[in-house]
């Protein structure tokens, strides 16, 4: 069995890369020989949350992802963070056109089933952790020792409000990244 590929075969590069759809059951597929690597197309029409995960009986799987502008530079790389020695990658995107490679954990042997399966939810759905944090009552400390926070405005109206704590007089920088939209501070 080691040697049968996958239906999809024939995945190996971006040209070819199979199209990962969010509402799908996991599509079936395997690494027929050790140096096999599964390309997965990923097209996002909104900002969203990303979940790709792989999973099987036997084997581990190294993961990747890509952004179409930047083939050569991963945004993210797993090889355990799934079931048991599978892949699991959680990432923030903007709209646009991903990528994602699969290969047996180590590129030396095969893998005769595992599953890949992709979850999107559009960013404007997510609530964050830090909510309700919408009035100053609610507000949060805001840290100052360059703790990356993750948020978001999941509504039109939704405000984030935080304070800092001060023990002195201090230059003090704050800012935001994302995906996608502008912050007003």
């Amino acid at each position: 069995l080691a040697d049968t590929a996958d239906e999809f075969e024939g995945d190996d590069t971006v040209e070819s890369a199979v199209l990962l759809q969010a509402s799908a059951l996991p599509q079936k597929h395997s690494i027929h020989r050790p140096t096999d690597i599964d390309v997965y197309r990923i097209e996002l029409a909104v900002p969203s949350r990303v979940i790709l995960e792989t999973d099987g009986l036997e084997g581990g799987t190294w993961m990747a992802l890509y952004s179409q502008d930047n083939l050569n530079h991963a945004i993210a790389k797993d090889a355990t963070s799934g079931n048991a020695d599978f892949s699991r990658i959680e990432q923030y995107l903007g709209t646009g056109t991903y990528y994602a490679t699969v290969q047996d954990y180590g590129a030396n042997d095969t893998i005769d089933n595992y599953t890949m399966a992709l979850q999107t939810t559009p960013i404007r759905e997510l609530e964050d952790a830090y909510e309700p944090d919408d009035t100053d009552v609610d507000a949060r400390p805001l840290p100052i020792d360059g703790t990356l926070e993750y948020h978001s405005l999941h509504t039109f109206a939704d405000l984030d409000s935080y304070w800092i704590d001060l023990q002195e007089a201090s230059r003090l920088t704050v800012e935001t990244d994302g995906p996608a939209g502008s912050i007003w501070l």
